[in-house]
């Protein structure tokens, strides 16, 4: 007996979509403003570089899988970042 979806599921939630893409810009952005910091970090003494882009790294892979391999595979700041990660 073929199966057809029944009149009782639900409709796909438009709502959803949008709050990915909100989710993912947000993740975005955040990311961004930590590795501003962080590239800041580079010059001030006191404020550490490596921590704010530790902290970059999980905003990224929830929202672009590409920057966090360019964060990753950076040749300045990458290493102690992928030392970190294992």
């Amino acid at each position: 007996m073929p199966t057809t979806p029944s009149a009782d599921a639900a409709p796909p939630v438009p709502g959803l979509i949008a709050r990915s893409r909100v989710s993912r810009a947000l993740w975005m952005t955040l990311g961004w403003m930590l590795v501003g910091v962080g590239f800041v970090g580079l010059f001030v003494p006191l404020l550490p570089t490596t921590d704010f882009l530790i902290l970059a790294l999980p905003c990224f892979a929830r929202s672009s899988v590409r920057l966090e391999h360019w964060l990753l595979d950076h040749p300045r700041v990458g290493p102690p970042l992928r030392a970190w990660r294992t």
